[in-house]
């Protein structure tokens, strides 16, 4: 059987990746991953640590992570966490006639507080019932308008905005758009962690690696955050869009009015 270190290494380079491509789609440090693929794991943080690594990587490779974490479980000896000291109890569960016994103390104090409630309850209602009992006047509430709520990834709205500025599905926006294509595609030899939102909705979320493509049909609006601008190529309707500069940077695409 493969080690786990061999399994990792071998679907990488099956992959066409170098260390630092898979550093930068899973933000975890080149050394780390190379440490991984070693067994070298004197080289490596607490087993914690560890196993949040394997599992990162293992989705990046599009391996099973709970096979790797075997794996790694197989060749260390470390779980997920120790074994229980549960104490030991010689009954588990109480006699007939014990289950529901209830002290003597215990009683007395629950009458106490029943008695305590119903009398608060008396004296609250005695007192609204008094004739000259004043009770404060709602306060009027003006000049309020429900909004509805926005996206993460889009501005607040301006209440004076006219309809062209209002985002696409806000409630006054009743302006037609003209639905366009959006495709996000990732270079041969690369990766990048992307996050897709379509009219306001989560599309897709995770890694893409060389030579994938997602393609979305946009009635709205679109808002596409990338990891590595390098290795990505958005485009509107088969035309490219220039990259924003920074180094995850979040491009927004809105339908346009005909």
């Amino acid at each position: 059987m493969a080690s786990l270190g061999d399994t990792l290494r071998e679907r990488r380079i099956a992959l066409g990746l170098t260390l630092d491509q898979a550093e930068s789609a899973t933000r975890i440090r080149a050394r780390l991953l190379a440490a991984l693929e070693e067994g070298a794991y004197d080289r490596l943080p607490a087993p914690g640590y560890v196993r949040g690594y394997i599992s990162s990587y293992g989705r990046f490779l599009e391996l099973d992570p709970q096979a790797l974490l075997q794996l790694y479980k197989a060749e260390t000896g470390q779980q997920r966490s120790s074994a229980l000291n549960l104490p030991q109890i010689d009954e588990a569960v109480p006699r007939t006639g014990e289950q529901h016994a209830i002290s003597p103390t215990a009683a007395l104090m629950a009458a106490t507080v029943v008695a305590a409630a119903a009398l608060i309850v008396w004296a609250i209602a005695a007192w609204s019932a008094r004739p000259d009992a004043t009770r404060p006047e709602p306060v009027p509430v003006t000049g309020v308008t429900a909004t509805a709520t926005q996206p993460d990834d889009n501005p607040a709205v301006d209440p004076g905005a006219t309809p062209d500025q209002v985002p696409v599905g806000d409630p006054r926006s009743d302006v037609p758009r003209r639905p366009f294509e959006v495709t996000v595609r990732i270079s041969d030899t690369k990766a990048s962690w992307v996050r897709i939102l379509i009219d306001g909705r989560r599309a897709y979320e995770g890694t893409l690696t060389g030579g994938q493509s997602k393609t979305f049909q946009v009635v709205g609006e679109a808002s596409i955050r990338i990891g590595e601008p390098a290795a990505v190529t958005i485009l509107r309707d088969g035309r490219p869009i220039t990259m924003p500069e920074g180094d995850t940077p979040t491009i927004r695409l809105v339908a346009e009015t005909p």
